[in-house]
């Protein structure tokens, strides 16, 4: 049996900081068995969206009061609001053209299509051998919604490809920045089909409260205090309070009626959500503490949207599905 990994990286970091990443993680599946295929962005929307956020902050305050940690603290959620006016006018075209390139790479000849067309070639080969392939997927942030298409594209039966034949063993997402209404088009439609298993779908997310402590990292400063999916979530998608699938109140039955939370139109994806992958379901993983460790000498840092492929429980855990059996060492260094 060949298990292999397709690991979708999300887009806040630059291309070479996931490069970076990639070589850390690829020995970490591989030491254990798994084949890690990688997937990554060409450029950082999330990285220019940080950067156009502390530009906002220094022309919404001035750029001594941008400079004061204490200052904008104060200001708190008047600042973020600001911030996320600013990034509606000036940053969306940037998360738009994101989602749009995800979408275009199902096209005949493009990324995700030729990755089901040679996925589905190797397991014919590996069949006429009396062999097996096992298919895993993870996705980070914006991974979730290359993964998404990905799997929408078992929907739609080409035999020459044998799509219904390429079964997915377990699906990780780490603070999915797809919306609810995207999960339903795609997570949700492909299980429909019976070619994909919720069941088989973990869902790690920061506690709401991390995600309220994050702030989007740049220079020393938080130019906006809360997390980068709140900030997809009150400014870059298409409506404002957009609920997504890596943010834990979306996956909360106490909000799926709050208008307050969520745009109101998507109240009722909140709730065709909850329906087929119900809150309360135990593949939810919350990572509820202020900090995570990152090394075998148990070195912490903050626990933000952008830690989670840094987190060695996470990564040990997900590893430790996909082989099916314990590691077979233990994560040492993810400090990149």
């Amino acid at each position: 049996m060949l298990k292999l990994a397709v690991y979708a990286h999300g887009g806040l970091n630059s291309e070479d900081d996931s490069i970076k990443r990639i070589r850390v993680l690829g020995p970490c599946f591989d030491a254990n068995g798994i084949y890690p295929l990688f997937l990554t962005w060409k450029t950082g929307p999330g990285e220019t969206i940080a950067d156009m956020a502390q530009d906002w902050v220094r022309k919404i305050v001035g750029e001594e009061a941008a400079r004061s940690s204490a200052l904008l603290d104060a200001l708190g959620d008047a600042k973020d609001r600001a911030v996320e006016a600013a990034a509606h006018v000036f940053g969306k075209g940037i998360w738009s053209e994101m989602r749009e390139n995800a979408e275009r790479a199902t096209a005949p000849g493009h990324g995700l299509n030729l990755l089901l067309a040679n996925l589905a070639g190797l397991q014919s080969d590996l069949q006429a051998a009396g062999k097996r392939l096992e298919l895993h997927l993870v996705g980070h942030s914006a991974g979730s919604i290359l993964l998404g298409h990905f799997v929408r594209q078992l929907t739609i039966p080409v035999p020459a490809l044998g799509q219904a034949a390429l079964p997915i063993a377990t699906t990780s997402l780490y603070a999915a920045a797809c919306s609810s209404a995207f999960a339903n088009q795609t997570y949700a439609a492909a299980a429909k089909a019976g070619v994909f298993e919720l069941s088989k779908l973990w869902l790690y997310v920061l506690s709401d409260g991390n995600e309220k402590d994050d702030g989007l990292p740049t220079s020393k400063l938080a130019a906006y205090g809360k997390s980068l999916l709140y900030l997809v979530s009150r400014a870059l998608d298409d409506v404002r309070k957009m609920p997504l699938l890596g943010m834990e109140r979306a996956l909360l039955s106490k909000y799926a009626r709050d208008s307050d939370q969520w745009d109101e139109d998507q109240l009722l994806e909140v709730r065709r959500w909850q329906a087929v992958w119900p809150a309360g379901n135990p593949l939810l993983v919350t990572i509820d503490t202020p900090q995570v460790i990152n090394t075998r000498e148990k070195d912490h840092i903050q626990a933000t949207h952008g830690s989670f492929d840094n987190n060695i429980a996470v990564l040990t855990e997900t590893i430790a599905r996909i082989r099916g059996t314990p590691l077979a060492s233990d994560l040492e260094w993810l400090d990149y």
